[in-house]
């Protein structure tokens, strides 16, 4: 029988992707040469990929990529054999000069320096998923391009995300992970809400305690005339608001902006809302200076209008941050969203 041309499965799909010549020979940077086999259109971009992949950047094939490499190979082995000098293949492709790469392919989440880890092999239905989630999840989320995880915060509404997410998308769920969503459901079970609402005509808070009852002082405290403002902190401060309450946003003059009233993090259309309309929002609620975020050209400060252009601090504290993108990327960005009472995103 006559003996293979190639040693290796990578040493044939690099021959085909014109970085190998038929005596051996590894060609050089800059020095590729067309294929010198006939190629079917949709098999070039993928042998162009591996054969770079191997060539170049001297990386191992994973287990998936090997075995569609073997699958490459066999397949132009007639036309391979019919070049001059013929390129003779072994009877069994099974050979890898660089090994072959494991790909751990498992989704799992998992608790990890008080932030919940969301792990899981590249899948673009995910991905938009998880990106959704970052621009209208209650909490922190990042990506760790190192590891290749998302870090979230650990916030309920984030636990409430996850717990409704991955067991719909196999994921492994950790039994702290489990655990913590138990005791969860176990205290909302319990008539432990902190809430807003009227009690013989009076506004109170039910389930607060003294330290908040303290600090609502600095939003007016519990009176009818402020109602609007104590509405406004609940999302801040972390307590519910009475669904009557809500309702009387409309005879508060705010019931066609309610959403900046309820939500700590507000995402919506510049077709629908301008930077005026929550100037208007902010003045009733007290929240002036608001910091904005623009992408745009670097505009003057007002009395009402804070800019966070270059230079500004990473610490600042704002009582509303607004952004005009939702890619809040670096620390310095996450520090101002991580220090901002309410944010809107104005996209």
């Amino acid at each position: 029988m006559t003996n293979p041309t190639f040693q290796f499965v990578e040493d044939y799909i690099e021959f085909i992707g014109g970085y190998r010549t038929a005596d051996g020979k590894k060609l050089g940077l800059f020095q590729q040469v067309p294929s010198p086999i006939s190629l079917a259109r949709y098999d070039v971009a993928i042998i162009s990929s591996l054969s770079s992949q191997t060539a170049e950047m001297n990386k191992p094939l994973t287990d998936k990529q090997s075995q569609l490499a073997i699958k490459l190979v066999e397949k132009y082995r007639r036309q391979l054999g019919s070049l001059t000098p013929p390129i003779i293949l072994p009877e069994k492709l099974d050979k890898f000069r660089l090994g072959v790469r494991a790909v751990d392919r498992t989704k799992s989440v998992f608790i990890e320096d008080n932030q919940f880890i969301l792990k899981f092999p590249y899948d673009t239905k995910l991905i938009d998923i998880v990106k959704k989630q970052a621009k209208v999840g209650e909490g922190s989320m990042s990506f760790n391009s190192d590891r290749k995880v998302w870090k979230l915060g650990m916030t309920e509404h984030m636990l409430n995300w996850i717990m409704a997410i991955c067991p719909a998308n196999d994921f492994l769920i950790a039994e702290s992970v489990s655990l913590l969503y138990q005791k969860m459901l176990a205290v909302e079970e319990q008539d432990y809400n902190i809430c807003l609402t009227v009690k013989d005509n009076e506004v109170v808070i039910t389930n607060a305690p003294s330290s908040l009852l303290e600090f609502i002082e600095k939003y007016g405290g519990l009176h009818y005339t402020n109602l609007l403002n104590l509405i406004d902190a609940s999302s801040v401060l972390g307590y519910s608001v009475d669904k009557l309450l809500i309702e009387q946003l409309e005879n508060l003059d705010y019931g066609s902006n309610r959403d900046f009233v309820i939500n700590k993090k507000t995402v919506c259309s510049k077709d629908t809302v301008s930077l005026d309309t929550i100037l208007n929002y902010a003045k009733k609620v007290n929240r002036l200076p608001i910091h904005v975020y623009d992408t745009g050209l670097p505009k003057n400060n007002t009395d009402e209008i804070v800019y966070l252009n270059r230079g500004v601090s990473p610490n600042i504290s704002s009582k509303l941050l607004v952004s005009f993108t939702s890619m809040m990327i670096g620390s310095k960005k996450q520090s101002w969203v991580s220090n901002a009472e309410k944010i809107i995103i104005i996209e």
